[in-house]
């Protein structure tokens, strides 16, 4: 017999994915105490029985490792572009994604070797503005892709995520979105 949580769960993740085949996105955190985990194992399967191909990008927080900078959303990233876009140069891929110029070079290097490198020095006084366009940069990125891929964003544990994530985060959630819905749960206890 399944537990309440996990049927909570599962009418959860169908009612997203039901919205997804709709073209109807949904952004949804989840609070709860101790109570609820998003098994990617019931996600998986919930995407296989949809009607419409669904891009499933799921994420767990960890504790005991320590995270990238926008972890995961780079990785996405560089997962999607060599899934999808291997055949178009990188530069032509951010410039069709309308990345901030400034920012490019740095996507650029982590899709192409797992490492963050800037070309162009930082202004000290510039910093919060470059790191808005870096967040833009990233949420443009995700939106060109959800043109021609439906996506479904999971982030389990969240209240274990950096603050870079936190702050990207933020920022994707006031943009409205055709194709893009995210699954977050955070343990308040």
């Amino acid at each position: 017999m399944e537990s309440c949580s996990h049927l909570y769960t599962r009418k959860i993740i169908d009612s997203i994915i039901h919205g997804l085949e709709q073209k109807h996105s949904s952004i949804l955190f989840v609070k709860h105490y101790n109570t609820l985990n998003v098994p990617v194992d019931d996600i998986s399967d919930a995407v296989r029985e949809s009607k419409k191909e669904i891009e499933l990008l799921y994420h767990e927080f960890d504790s005991n490792t320590i995270q990238e900078a926008y972890e995961p959303f780079l990785g996405w990233i560089k997962q999607l572009y060599f899934k999808f876009y291997y055949n178009v140069p990188i530069d032509e891929f951010l410039e069709k994604c309308d990345v901030y110029y400034l920012s490019r070079s740095t996507i650029k290097t982590y899709i192409t070797t797992g490492l963050c490198q800037r070309e162009e020095n930082i202004i000290v006084v510039e910093v919060d503005y470059e790191r808005k366009q870096f967040a833009d940069s990233l949420t443009k990125i995700l939106s060109y892709i959800s043109q021609e891929h439906t996506l479904f964003l999971v982030l389990n544990k969240l209240h274990l995520a950096e603050n870079s994530t936190l702050t990207f985060l933020l920022e994707f959630i006031k943009g409205s979105y055709n194709n893009i819905s995210l699954l977050a749960n955070y343990n308040e206890a």
